[in-house]
């Protein structure tokens, strides 16, 4: 048992130790700008997307806003407040068909898609429109989540870790897609239709698209601190988790073979030994303090992920006794939690 248990730790090692030593790469500049058409999807027009076209009111790039499910008086409204954005409406809330509209009335060649709640710097999109772009790939932009509620460290431990297996990734390595963020061609969209084969599930837009340029394309994370977009996390921590159950919801779609081999090696050396550990205290104890030994080496390299992420996007790359605290002893079982409540969660009934 304890062999075999030895064994499951290598693997998970080796696969983090790869991420932990991934070189940042510099991405190639242009002389001459890109233009955008920035397509933003909207079915719920908050304070965050005010912020977010007041801040691309300047832009000379196009601006694609599809509201769908969205009330004719708002629409009306919206337009007269801003005369520069092109504003195109669906009167179901279909984000899938939100981004195919977005995408088809774009006049440019490269579309920059993203949340109507993300937050663009002027710095960053200017590095965008300076980015030597391949034509048959897909780029991936970091996200980074603020704003927490109280007692949710958890859920930022969580983020950061999923940020960390998402973006110190070579290409076509992604086990998740960051579809608040997305960068491609016009034509490779039309090419790849990625919603081809699944239009009647609602959501999970993303992982469709990332998938679809996986196997027949390429998708690379642009893992860089100039290319972070910043995003706020729900105001609670039930609007939190709801928010959370919702995106698991999508992976029972995503097939991808290394993103459950990564969930079967956390949920068995993140839950099932240290479990079994304290069971074998009074039956075998050394038996009990190998495991739990074990259990603590998957955690140190789960804290040295953390601290990776932070030091290459340029963020406070020290974590907390806290943070440490919740990496080690709560991440494990919130992720199977969310993992578990997203699996009985139908897709057909919800939109992101």
């Amino acid at each position: 048992m304890i062999y075999i248990v030895l064994i499951i730790l290598v693997f998970y090692v080796s696969y983090i130790l790869k991420r932990l030593f991934y070189t940042v790469k510099s991405f190639p500049t242009l002389a001459v700008k890109n233009q955008l058409s920035i397509v933003i999807p909207s079915s719920n027009f908050s304070a965050d997307s005010f912020h977010l076209l007041n801040g691309l009111t300047k832009t000379s790039h196009e601006l694609i806003v599809v509201l769908n499910g969205v009330g004719n008086t708002k629409i009306e409204n919206l337009t007269r407040q801003y005369p520069k954005v092109n504003f195109y409406t669906l009167s179901e809330p279909n984000k899938k068909k939100a981004v195919e509209l977005g995408v088809a009335m774009a006049s440019n060649k490269i579309i920059l898609q993203i949340d109507d709640d993300i937050r663009l710097w002027n710095s960053t999109l200017n590095r965008i429109e300076q980015l030597e772009l391949n034509e048959n790939t897909v780029y991936q932009l970091p996200v980074l989540i603020h704003s927490y509620p109280k007692y949710a460290g958890v859920f930022k431990v969580e983020d950061r870790m999923l940020l960390a297996l998402t973006m110190l990734q070579n290409s076509n390595e992604q086990i998740l897609a960051y579809g608040a963020g997305l960068l491609y061609a016009k034509d490779l969209f039309l090419k790849l239709n990625p919603f081809e084969n699944n239009r009647h599930i609602n959501s999970g837009d993303d992982m469709f698209l990332v998938h679809q340029a996986k196997q027949n394309a390429q998708v690379v994370s642009l893992t860089n601190h100039e290319f972070i977009l910043e995003s706020n996390a729900p105001s609670t921590i039930k609007k939190l988790s709801r928010q959370r159950i919702r995106w698991a919801s999508k992976n029972s779609h995503f097939k991808d073979g290394h993103f459950y081999m990564l969930l079967f090696l956390q949920v068995f050396l993140g839950i099932v030994t240290p479990i079994l550990g304290l069971v074998f205290l009074s039956l075998d104890a050394k038996f009990a303090v190998v495991l739990l030994l074990i259990y603590l080496v998957k955690s140190a390299f789960d804290v040295f992920m953390c601290q990776k992420i932070n030091r290459v996007l340029r963020l406070n790359s020290t974590l907390s006794a806290l943070e440490i605290l919740q990496t080690i002893l709560l991440y494990p079982f919130s992720s199977l939690i969310i993992g578990t409540c997203g699996m009985f969660k139908s897709l057909k009934k919800h939109v992101i």
